[in-house]
């Protein structure tokens, strides 16, 4: 660990506005031949790896330090992982399950619990100041960055991630030496309204007991990654969604696009075959949610022995379903238009015509906006009757803000637990590439208000006046 306070011995001076403290062990304050490398590398005068620096900070305007106090930062890394960080570590593996974690994976942190950041005396939301954190990469690393609410890792239940900054316009990750990150400083005590002055803020007299600490957590990409052109975000994500999905185990296939069929008999989906699923039954499809699948967002529908599909499906009751069919499909690479025509192809590939009646269709999160844009289709595939909506995503407020993005991964991580690790390290594969690559997705663009593809779904009615909501 190394203690940094603010003198000029602990500042570095890029040029003549850019003032940044040199994150690394004492030795690259006080050996002057190390500070001196560590400059070169921070100036893109080297690519050399300084081993005694990993890192900058410094405020994201590129504003003279003018902090109190002091902070304690790594000084090479840690490579014994515990509670969220071991979490993390793992999420990273199932990505890449070649990397071997005492060698490839570092954790490195920056306290700054004791850190005094002046704030106004009166100030707007959006003047918080912020600061920025440059973490210096090989070009065959990548890395994880987070608020942890604990400074102990076994403690801590919540990590908030902060995602870099673009790189470049096509997101390359194996152009650049260092990655930026830019996030708000937590001030000491509470922030609280103005009175009689509204949109304004001050700091209030109760201390803040949540602790200021970042978690970095560095790893080399394998070698089968590397790329004759620019190895983008793309790639990188399409790589780790590829791997989680070998580790899912459900269902035992890795195909994008899939139907499936609900078996009484097993109380689980099974993939359909050709001949599995009849046109002329009453039929009731699930289309399950953002970074899920059908045994994510509907499992607990089935996962008792007399279940609630078990139930929907007896044959005893008078109006039930003959058939309960699901379509598990990409959430983040495909958009509603995209999804549904792969819908139909799975139905062309398993000679299935068209619904001879209504078919009842529930969906959760974003499969609620596949529902409705099938309602509003005009075609006689699957014509749609009951339609039922779960927590449909018809604008999600966190991405009506780019910068919201990180909240909303940080959301999933937390409430999905329930549905499997693997969805976890999807969402921490996204975490790792900047909210620009995410806001350019065909998925989450659905999801964002006031987006032309959302408003093309919500904003008009079903084809069919048989269709109920």
């Amino acid at each position: 660990m190394s203690r940094i306070g603010f003198s000029k011995r602990s500042l570095a001076i890029a040029d003549e506005s850019a003032t940044f403290v040199i994150l690394g062990s004492d030795r690259v304050k006080d050996d002057t031949k190390v500070k001196r490398r560590a400059m070169n590398r921070i100036s893109k005068k080297t690519e050399t790896k300084v081993n005694d620096f990993w890192g900058t900070l410094g405020y994201a305007n590129d504003l003279a330090i003018d902090w109190g106090g002091y902070i304690n930062v790594s000084s090479f890394g840690n490579k014994d992982f515990a509670g969220v960080v071991s979490q993390e570590v793992e999420f990273i593996t199932q990505c890449y399950p070649n990397l071997k974690r005492s060698k490839s994976i570092t954790e490195r942190y920056i306290d700054l619990r004791n850190l005094e950041i002046p704030f106004p005396d009166v100030f707007l939301l959006e003047e918080i100041p912020k600061l920025r954190l440059d973490v210096m990469l090989g070009k065959d690393e990548g890395a994880i960055v987070f608020y942890q609410n604990n400074r102990n890792s076994n403690k801590a239940n919540y990590v908030e991630y902060i995602q870099p900054q673009p790189t470049d316009s096509s997101n390359s990750v194996d152009q650049r030496d260092r990655l930026k990150y830019i996030f708000e400083a937590i001030p000491k005590y509470e922030i609280v309204p103005v009175d009689d002055m509204p949109n304004l803020f001050k700091l209030g007299v109760n201390r803040i007991n949540e602790p200021f600490i970042i978690k970095v957590i560095t790893f080399k990409r394998p070698v089968e990654l590397a790329a004759e052109g620019k190895l983008t975000s793309h790639d990188v994500v399409i790589s780790a969604h590829n791997q989680i999905a070998k580790g899912i185990v459900k269902y035992k296939y890795q195909k994008p696009h899939n139907l499936l069929v609900f078996s009484r008999s097993k109380n689980q989906f099974v993939l359909a075959k050709a001949n599995d699923i009849k046109t002329d039954k009453r039929t009731l499809l699930l289309i399950h949610g953002t970074f899920s699948d059908t045994h994510g967002s509907f499992g607990d529908l089935y996962k008792k022995k007399n279940s609630v599909l078990s139930e929907l499906s007896d044959s005893k009751y008078k109006n039930h379903y003959e058939q309960i069919i699901a379509f598990d499909h990409p959430t983040l690479f495909m958009g509603a238009q995209e999804n549904i025509d792969e819908l139909f192809k799975c139905m062309d590939v398993l000679n299935i015509g068209s619904f001879k009646s209504e078919v009842d269709v529930m969906g959760t999160s974003q499969g609620g906006l596949l529902v409705q844009y099938l309602a509003n289709l005009n075609q006689d595939r699957i014509k749609v009757g009951n339609a039922v909506l779960i927590a449909s995503a018809n604008g999600v407020g966190y991405l009506s803000a780019g910068e919201h993005i990180s909240m909303f991964l940080s959301v999933l991580r937390k409430v999905m637990v329930r549905t499997g690790k693997a969805h976890l390290a999807m969402v921490s594969a996204l975490a790792q590439h900047s909210i620009d690559f995410l806001l350019k997705q065909p998925g989450i663009q659905i999801m964002t208000p006031n987006h032309d593809k959302l408003n093309e779904i919500i904003c008009k009615t079903p084809v069919s006046k048989q269709t109920s909501y």
